[in-house]
């Protein structure tokens, strides 16, 4: 589809599964949430396909390394 990028508002309660498709390369997130959205496993494609960023709230950092769901792309979680 060729985006790049999308900004998940502060008021962004939950993702499905594959909810921005599979294997992703290049491709940022970035989550104003302050508590993690609830995540299915695969939001983003396996989280061995993905390579890409998840930007989220500093202060937010290790709650999202550590949520169900986004646990799995602990390595591409960085603070915003």
């Amino acid at each position: 589809t060729g985006l790049t990028s999308v900004t998940l508002g502060k008021d962004c309660t939950s993702l499905s599964y594959y909810a921005f498709g599979y294997g992703a390369t290049g491709f940022t997130v970035t989550v104003q949430a302050t508590t993690p959205p609830a995540g299915q496993t695969s939001m983003f494609g396996t989280a061995s396909s993905f390579k890409g960023t998840i930007k989220v709230p500093a202060a937010s950092l290790d709650a999202y390394k550590a949520a169900t769901g986004w646990v799995a792309y602990e390595a591409h979680i960085v603070a915003e």
